[in-house]
C-alpha cells in the first residue's frame, strides 16, 4: 500500500496518490481476510434477494458509521474556521496523544479479554464473574490515571516529545 502511494507520488500524482494507497491498503486487507478464512468469491451466489438481505441487515450499521463518522469531524468543523488550520492541526494532534490510551485498551479488549470471555460463554456463572472482574480491574486502573493525567498531561508530553509539542 505504501509503495502504490510512493509510486504514485513520484509519477507526479500529487494527493491523488495517498487515495492510491487507500485503495491499495483496503485491496491488501481484503485480500488478506479472504485467502486466510479461505472465503472465494462465487458470483453463482449472488443475487438481487441476496444483496437485499444484506442492504437490511447493513443498514443499521451504515447509519451507525455515517453519525460516527460526522460526531469525529464536528470539532474540526466548529475549531477550524474559527480558529485557523495551526491551531486545528494542534487539536488533532493532542486529541490523538489523547487518545492512545484508549486505543491500547480497544486493542487489548478486542484481541485478549473478548475471545477469552468467549470461551467462557457457555458457562453463564463464570462468564459474569469474569466480567465483573475485568471491568473492576480495568476501572481500579484506568481512573487515577485518567484523574492524573488531567494535571500531569500536558507537563508529561512536554517531557516525552519536547517543547514544541506544548501547544497540542
Amino acid at each position: 500500500p505504501a509503495a502504490a502511494a510512493a509510486i504514485d507520488a513520484a509519477a507526479g500524482a500529487g494527493p491523488w496518490s495517498l487515495v492510491a494507497g487507500s485503495y491499495a491498503s483496503i485491496l491488501t486487507s481484503v485480500t488478506s481476510v479472504w485467502l486466510f478464512a479461505g472465503f472465494r468469491p462465487r458470483l453463482k451466489q449472488a443475487s438481487v434477494a441476496v444483496w437485499r438481505e444484506l442492504g437490511v441487515m447493513a443498514r443499521p450499521v451504515l447509519v451507525s458509521e455515517i453519525f460516527s463518522k460526522v460526531a469525529t469531524q464536528l470539532d474540526a468543523i466548529a475549531l477550524g474556521p474559527a480558529s485557523g488550520a495551526a491551531a486545528l492541526g494542534q487539536y488533532r494532534n493532542g486529541l490523538r496523544l489523547a487518545q492512545h490510551p484508549s486505543l491500547a485498551f480497544s486493542n487489548i479488549v478486542g484481541y485478549v479479554l473478548l475471545p477469552a470471555l468467549a470461551r467462557l460463554s457457555t458457562d453463564t456463572a463464570r462468564l459474569a464473574a469474569a466480567a465483573r472482574r475485568v471491568l473492576g480491574e480495568v476501572a481500579a486502573a484506568t481512573v487515577p490515571i485518567s484523574l492524573a493525567a488531567l494535571p500531569l498531561g500536558e507537563p508529561v508530553a512536554v517531557l516525552l516529545l519536547g517543547h514544541r509539542w506544548r501547544e497540542a
